[in-house]
């Protein structure tokens, strides 16, 4: 009962999240929200526990869990120490538009770590499987590439690239390849904690 009542609390922080930023409350449709990591993987989490309310196998899997994890783990991480002092920080707090980052970038991924420690244990996660949830962020880097090759999607901004570290317009091809190395990298530790702590969890606890 309370495993489930924290499930649709973790739901609505992102679902909530969602609809503030893709303008809902304000009458503003934002369809480019979908190009940000960050929508993508809130929506991740939205149906990852709403499929775990019905069915079993999907709360134990481990790719499902894993990419799930790290996809906003990472959005906490690169948000907080990459983004927050950019143009994504200087929303007015307590604004709506500041809730909704906060329910997205904090919020969510802090209850999505509580929920890994006291009810996601005993996953039964594999040594090379932080590699395999590499997949997402790879296919999310794909498609923005392929996105940003069709228009700019984003109004009052120059580039067509949502995140400046993987803008090829301003950077070049060599230096956002370097950047996703890092990404990539900081993805990778993110999985091996995740790994690391379900062990420890799963056998001392």
């Amino acid at each position: 009962m309370i495993k489930n009542m924290f499930w649709t609390l973790i739901i609505v922080s992102s679902f909530l999240g969602c609809l503030i930023k893709f303008g809902i409350f304000e009458g503003d449709l934002r369809l480019y929200q979908f190009l940000y990591f960050t929508t993508l993987s809130n929506i991740i989490v939205i149906l990852y526990y709403i499929g775990a309310f019905k069915y079993e196998f999907i709360m134990k899997n481990s790719f499902f869990r894993g990419v799930m994890s790290i996809s906003i783990f990472v959005t906490f991480l690169i948000y907080n120490f990459f983004l927050k002092d950019s143009s994504f920080g200087t929303i007015e707090v307590f604004s709506l538009q500041w809730i909704g980052s906060t329910l997205l970038h904090y919020v969510t991924p802090f209850l999505v770590a509580v929920d890994f420690v006291l009810f996601s244990r005993n996953i039964n996660f594999k040594l090379l499987d932080p590699i395999k949830w590499l997949s997402f962020p790879a296919l999310y880097f794909v498609f923005i590439v392929f996105m940003a090759k069709i228009k700019n999607f984003f109004p009052n901004q120059s580039t067509p690239y949502p995140y400046y570290f993987i803008d090829v317009v301003s950077l070049g091809w060599g230096n956002v390849f370097r950047n996703i190395v890092f990404v990539a990298i900081l993805f990778a530790a993110v999985g091996y904690v995740i790994y690391i702590v379900n062990y420890i969890l799963s056998n001392k606890i």
